[in-house]
């Protein structure tokens, strides 16, 4: 059960992050523009770094293979992602994202902890 239990937890995770590179592929330019109002500069460059860490992140959980390398990438991009859209937590809804971005990492951190379980390619390697 609790490698099914971490599966399952791994592709929720990873869901996540494919949807979201999915998503910022198919709106470039918007997310781009959303990019340059929040200060950032070289946005085509960034954006691209922020899918393609999305993209091997996702699937480094999903498929259970370098995971302990997917989940630091994916924690370090999410880390950035709340520093620089979410600074001002005084307001409500910057404050939910926030904690949301927080639990992520968390559930990040668990599969760390734990490894991949025994269902995926590190499985027999893991702790």
């Amino acid at each position: 059960m609790n490698s099914i239990a971490i599966l399952v937890a791994r592709f929720l995770l990873a869901l996540l992050f494919l949807v979201s590179a999915v998503r910022q592929t198919m709106y470039r330019h918007g997310v781009e523009e959303e990019m340059a109002a929040h200060g950032m500069i070289y946005t085509p460059f960034l954006l691209g770094c922020a899918i393609l860490i999305e993209l091997t992140g996702s699937l480094s959980l999903m498929l259970g293979y370098a995971t302990l390398w997917g989940v630091l990438e994916l924690i370090a991009f999410t880390l950035a992602a709340t520093f620089i859209y979410y600074r001002r937590i005084l307001d409500r809804d910057k404050l939910i994202h926030v904690l949301k971005n927080l639990a992520i990492i968390g559930g990040l951190l668990m599969i760390a902890a734990v490894g991949p379980g025994t269902i995926g390619i590190d499985g027999a390697t893991s702790p």
